[in-house]
């Protein structure tokens, strides 16, 4: 009976999906003691069909499989150009960093940080006297303060 699965390349992993696909059609059940066990294996290879036994039940998941093995072995064979590329990427950021011009972005931004912070004292200084002076001319002083 099991010649013929056997000559289409079948496995036991083909048996076993063969009996999975079975029980999932219709509402079928296999007893825990069958009364006669290779009258049902011969029930379940007719209900596959004989003339189609070159369809076997687990080719598809061996298949999937085999793709999902060899994208895996795919990605572990890039991981070193991966890593070289990373590590070279890491060197070129660390040389600009000492560079002319990470230096010139410095100082300019230096710059920039100290006339942004004289604008801010000359505003402050000019809103104190302003200030200063409508304070003294709300209380009717004329004369400057003495400090």
């Amino acid at each position: 009976m099991l010649a013929g699965p056997a000559a289409a390349g079948w496995t036991p992993r083909d048996l076993n999906q063969l009996v999975t696909d079975w029980l999932g059609v219709g509402r079928r059940i296999i007893p825990d003691t069958p009364a006669r066990p290779i009258g049902l294996l011969g029930a379940m290879l007719a209900w596959h069909g004989t003339d189609n036994l070159a369809d076997r039940p687990a080719a598809a998941d061996m298949a999937r499989e085999a793709a999902e093995l060899a994208a895996r072995r795919e990605r572990c064979a890039a991981v070193p150009a991966e890593h070289a590329a990373e590590l070279a990427a890491r060197e070129q950021g660390r040389a600009a960093l000492s560079g002319t011009g990470h230096a010139w972005a410095a100082r300019e931004f230096a710059r920039l940080a100290n006339q942004s912070a004289r604008r801010r004292t000359q505003l402050a200084a000019a809103q104190a006297a302003y200030d200063e002076q409508a304070v003294r001319s709300a209380r009717g002083l004329r004369d400057a303060h003495p400090l």
